[in-house]
């Protein structure tokens, strides 16, 4: 049995195998013990069959911290660098993690993602301002929510991205500091040679 709860303690333990290894010839078994819940021992069995074993993931218990689970993995395995990971890890913890807490991830719709947009252009900056966060902020998490449907898609948990059909939202462009500059340059320029001497 792969998942196993131990009756004394009232954890589960997770023992993953796949076959053998064509070099050593020992069983490619992976056991992990001291889950505290079910769930959590589901997730933890889809994440090293995928990362671990390279199997395609039943869709049992597939959510959102499982596909982020596997983005980490991805991300570290081509050297990403540690700013990029941890700013990823904020914005996830910040403004995925409750709201696809119960989320099915197969069931996920481009209606859906539709509406997590909204509530992230709904939602206020903290707690303390009624500012609402910006298109450009909104953009960039969604892009984050295009990569987490990706390794869905890639991995077997969904068959077409929820995401691919969203546009970005409008950003308003500021203006360019450095053609500003040009300009005062030029302007101070201008007034160097019309300025007429003291007499």
């Amino acid at each position: 049995m792969t998942i196993r709860k131990d009756n004394k303690t009232g954890t589960y333990t997770v023992d993953v195998s796949n076959g053998f290894n064509a070099v050593t010839n020992r069983r490619n078994r992976i056991i992990r013990k001291g889950l505290k819940t079910k769930k959590e021992a589901i997730q933890l069995e889809n994440h090293l069959r995928i990362t671990n074993l390279d199997e395609q993931p039943a869709l049992r218990g597939a959510t959102l911290d499982t596909l982020y689970s596997i983005m980490v993995t991805e991300d570290l395995k081509r050297d990403a660098k540690a700013s990029y990971i941890e700013t990823q890890e904020r914005n996830y913890n910040k403004h995925f993690k409750k709201y696809f807490e119960v989320a099915r991830i197969e069931k996920l719709t481009y209606k859906d993602m539709e509406t997590f947009r909204q509530s992230l252009l709904d939602k206020k900056v903290n707690n303390k301002s009624d500012k609402t966060l910006s298109n450009n902020t909104v953009n960039k998490q969604m892009i984050l929510m295009h990569k987490l449907m990706k390794i869905a898609c890639k991995h077997g948990y969904i068959k077409e991205n929820p995401c691919q059909y969203l546009t970005k939202l409008p950003v308003e462009k500021k203006p360019s500091l450095i053609g500003n500059h040009m300009n005062l340059n030029c302007l101070c320029h201008s007034l160097k040679k019309t300025k007429k001497p003291i007499n």
